[in-house]
């Protein structure tokens, strides 16, 4: 025959009792006893209680209380429960009988104790500064009872700006001791500190000693989001975006963006470099989709789109001195953002002249210049950037998110010549012509034009030139500059020393492709003694 127990205590300590059993003795009750005790300051502010809902018959048990203490007195700290049952012969099948025991801090009796604080607000403050209450909690002095004390100081980085520095706080009557706590304004970040620290024989009762409430004071935060090069191949114009709002501001709207890139003194074209996407900004990839920036602040970039403009030329219509020219045509390809040169224009790399604003047959630059009246202007390549970025949170720093170009932008490159070196020629094989290939390649996939240029010093050399004929040419060292350029198809160069002529020499070929001026590459050949 057994009984199960059920116990709920808070700050208070119970026998080990969990079950029970009646052996079903003839004419003989069995009792168990359950006792709850407080922990040290605390008393029963309500009596703990005993539930018997959950046995079979309540009148097969008694309960007798000894308490010491009272509730009503305000010392009760001990409450035991001594229960009987009182049919010996009845079988327990299961009965569960439920105490609940719930000690409070005993206020009434405490002597010098420190029980909590409360400050207006733990938040953040804003740099304009502000003002709060601190409140702490603890025992009032009294005929019978020392009063609680402590040591209070407030400090801004470090340095203590508590009126009088840090002292001793002493709990008024009431309980309740209040002090004004004033954070001047500021220009740049700061840490407040209020610092609550125990003295010899007080207690701490809820609070740990020392206990050190930390509050952040923020300027607002400024954000640029910009574009920049690396590796000071390009120049970059166009408006930055520059936002400013106070730290954990979520959703604070969307701004476009209108940026313009181009060479600074490259002649070749531009050319997209891989896709532009969110990632080709600095910043840390987040699992909701957006970049985050050092000190917490979130972006994230949408509509992001970029479109290069082809190199253009336009004629001046008239002579100018200053920004302002005019063209003698319309041409709509002639964009803002793109480098220009030609006479007249003596400005280079990171001093470029660039087009600020192109409509009809009107464009300005960025700089003066001295240009006469059917003048030739080359504008380069450009590249539009254009996107719209998303101020998701503030963070409590000021950051930059840039973008570097040369992540989705590049320059044409030129073709590399990749047969190179040296080429021997036995002496078996200097009475027949040897073959040889040229090749190259071009990372764009340009045409590449291939062109013969110096003979050797001695010899026969043949090529067949692009118009299909076969071209043989006696080698004196000279240079070719006609009917030079290779078949596209048909590239076999032969050569043939001069009979008894074993001394070395070599030959040149040059690559180009439509953007790029002409690679020249040295061939040596060995020629073995026969």
């Amino acid at each position: 025959m057994a009984g199960k127990i059920k116990t709920s205590t808070l700050n208070c300590t119970e026998n080990n009792l969990v079950s029970y059993s009646v052996a079903g003795t003839p004419l003989t009750t069995t009792s168990f006893t359950k006792t709850f005790t407080v922990v040290a300051g605390h008393i029963f502010a309500k009596t703990p209680s005993i539930d018997l809902s959950g046995v079979s018959d309540r009148n097969s048990y008694s309960i007798v209380v000894n308490d010491t203490g009272s509730v009503a007195g305000g010392n009760l700290t001990v409450r035991s429960f001594v229960v009987t049952y009182t049919h010996p012969l009845k079988e327990v099948v299961g009965d569960v009988i439920s105490f609940v025991a719930k000690a409070e801090l005993d206020i009434a009796n405490s002597i010098g104790k420190i029980y909590n604080y409360n400050l207006s607000s733990t938040h953040w403050i804003k740099s304009a500064g502000t003002s709060r209450i601190l409140s702490i909690y603890g025992d009032e002095g009294d005929a019978n009872n020392a009063a609680a004390d402590l040591t209070l100081d407030f400090k801004r980085n470090n340095s203590s700006i508590r009126v009088g520095g840090a002292g001793t706080v002493t709990i008024p009557a009431g309980g309740v001791y209040q002090e004004l706590l004033t954070f001047p304004s500021t220009a740049a970040n700061k840490t407040f500190t209020i610092t609550m620290t125990q003295r010899a024989n007080n207690s701490f009762l809820t609070m740990s000693t020392p206990t050190v409430v930390t509050i952040q004071q923020y300027i607002p935060t400024v954000v640029n989001v910009n574009a920049i090069e690396s590796a000071s191949d390009f120049l970059v114009t166009g408006d930055f975006i520059t936002i400013s709002e106070w730290p954990f501001t979520t959703n604070s709207g969307t701004k476009g963006f209108h940026w313009y890139v181009t060479s600074q003194s490259d002649a070749a074209p531009l050319k997209y470099v891989g896709t532009f996407d969110q990632n080709d900004f600095s910043g840390f990839p987040q699992n909701d989709g957006t970049l985050r920036l050092a000190g917490g602040t979130k972006l994230s970039f949408i509509n992001l789109s970029t479109e290069i403009y082809p190199v253009q030329t336009g004629v001046t219509a008239g002579a100018t001195t200053g920004t302002a020219i005019t063209l003698t045509g319309i041409n709509n390809s002639i964009v803002k953002g793109m480098r220009v040169t030609g006479s007249g224009i003596t400005h280079t790399g990171t001093n470029s002249t660039i087009v600020t604003a192109a409509s009809g047959t009107s464009v300005t630059l960025s700089k003066s210049s001295t240009i006469a009246s059917g003048t030739t202007l080359t504008f380069h390549s450009a590249a539009h950037i254009t996107g719209d970025v998303v101020f998701n949170r503030f963070g409590t720093i000021a950051k930059t998110c840039s973008l570097d170009v040369a992540n989705i932008i590049g320059i044409n490159q030129a073709p590399t010549p990749t047969f190179t070196g040296v080429v021997s020629i036995s002496a078996e094989e200097a009475g027949s012509f040897t073959g040889m290939t040229p090749t190259a390649t071009d990372a764009e996939s340009d045409t590449i034009t291939f062109k013969v240029t110096l003979m050797p010093q001695h010899g026969t050399f043949k090529y067949t030139d692009a118009q299909n004929n076969l071209q043989t040419v006696t080698c004196t060292g000279q240079t070719l500059t006609s009917n030079n350029t290779l078949h596209a198809t048909t590239k076999l160069l032969q050569y043939k020393p001069a009979d008894g002529n074993s001394n070395n020499t070599s030959f040149q070929y040059t690559v180009e492709d439509p953007h790029h001026a002409a690679v020249s590459t040295t061939i040596t050949l060995n020629i073995a003694a026969g």
